[in-house]
């Protein structure tokens, strides 16, 4: 009877759970008849929409935020569902709604770098992006992060380099279609000569102008002061399927890669990621080995003395290849392949700052001066030591020089 009771509960409740938006955040009302931010662990795709939906919008994407107080979760089995306390919980779900029934993407010069966004001009995307695709999109009102290779409209952030349908172009292409550079358009000998109807510009790029009323019918510039000359810009795809495959007259455009095929134009900060974008692998062939110059020490986790983190790096060479290009004298790294999460440090020395994960490889560079000691014992003899393995210092390229210097570490004369 007690068990019925209980059943009859949980199943009316069930009925009765509430959802709503509150600073954006997703709420659930829990059994007290309160609101409490839904735990990002209970969260599905389904609960944001019944949110959106409540106030007559249409859910478009979600992001994970910290909080500082508990949350509770959705518990649910075959037939009914209820709400609980998640004491250990402290992450909320951000849930971005859109009243526009435009559900069309919209693909932008954003492409993830790493754990940051950048804009095709180098500009850091300063806002939290959802999702997991490597490109930016709008959609709905919010920038995503997108699938590169899914179909969409181009919407770039900055200048497109080609030619919009309106015949509009607004991109830095300075030369003409046989290699001519381009005049300033405020140039003194330029304004002599040209037509009054023309805009004066303090830049060299080409342009659409107007003629006698008429528009060029290609964007141009002065290749000499009493000669317009066309510019060969390409004109703009109505798709992400239709960029990919844009080739200007050399393949690919500049700061792309083509893929073997001919296909698919990728940016170049993809290639050699260890992460395959080309449908054929082109984009991964013939790669620098990065691990070569490093040693695996084994399943560690770096814990203190972590000087950089990176995000969603597909592959330890990707990981390798960040410690080399650090601008902070990496000297060792881990890496744990679940999490794509690459940690770096700047010391060799790291044991007292390593914990023991078994899902985790720790890795060290072969070979490296920092963290050396040099010591003269009895037999006169110079003995190097690093990680505890000590050694005869080799005469081969040694010098008198190395010889001062290293008497100066040892405060000899």
């Amino acid at each position: 009877m007690r068990l019925l009771l209980l059943l009859l509960y949980f199943l009316r409740f069930s009925n009765s759970i509430e959802l709503k938006i509150f600073d954006d955040l997703l709420e659930v009302r829990s059994q007290t008849g309160l609101f409490f931010p839904l735990c990002s662990k209970s969260f599905h795709q389904k609960y944001g929409e019944q949110a959106c939906a409540s106030i007559s919008n249409t859910f478009s994407s979600y992001s994970e935020m910290p909080l500082e107080q508990y949350t509770y979760s959705i518990g649910c089995t075959s037939s009914i569902c209820f709400t609980f306390l998640s004491a250990f919980c402290k992450t909320g779900i951000k849930v971005f709604c859109s009243s526009s029934s435009d559900t069309r993407s919209f693909l932008t010069s954003g492409l993830r770098q790493g754990s940051t966004w950048k804009w095709g001009n180098g500009d850091t995307v300063e806002q939290e992006i959802s999702g997991t695709g490597r490109c930016l999109a709008f959609q709905s009102g919010v920038l995503v992060a997108f699938d590169c290779d899914s179909e969409a409209y181009v919407f770039c952030e900055s200048g497109r380099e080609c030619v919009g349908r309106n015949k509009e172009y607004s991109g830095t292409s300075n030369q003409t279609s046989d290699g001519q550079g381009c005049l300033m358009w405020n140039d003194p000998s330029v304004l002599f000569q040209r037509n009054s109807d023309f805009e004066i510009r303090n830049h060299n790029f080409c342009r659409f102008v107007e003629r006698d009323g008429k528009k060029s019918p290609t964007p141009v510039c002065y290749s000499k002061p009493h000669q317009l000359s066309e510019c060969n810009i390409p004109s703009c795809p109505e798709s992400l399927n239709d960029a990919i495959a844009l080739e200007t007259g050399d393949g690919c455009p500049i700061g792309s890669f083509s893929c073997d095929n001919g296909s698919k134009c990728i940016s170049e900060k993809f290639q050699c990621d260890y992460e395959v974008d080309c449908n054929d692998g082109t984009d991964e062939q013939n790669c620098e080995d990065y691990l070569q110059n490093y040693e695996l020490i084994g399943a560690y986790r770096l814990a203190e003395n972590i000087i950089e983190v990176w995000t969603f790096i597909p592959h330890v060479q990707g990981c390798a290849r960040k410690c080399r290009e650090s601008l902070l004298m990496c000297e060792a790294f881990s890496y744990e392949p679940k999490t794509q999460t690459c940690l770096l440090t700047d010391t060799s020395q790291t044991y007292s700052s390593l914990a023991r994960k078994i899902t985790s490889l720790y890795y060290r560079r072969r070979f490296s001066s920092k963290d050396v000691t040099f010591e003269v014992e009895e037999d006169k003899v110079l003995y190097a030591t690093k990680n505890s393995k000590k050694g005869q210092v080799c005469n081969e390229n040694f010098s008198r020089e190395k010889l001062s210097s290293i008497c100066k570490i040892l405060g000899f004369g």
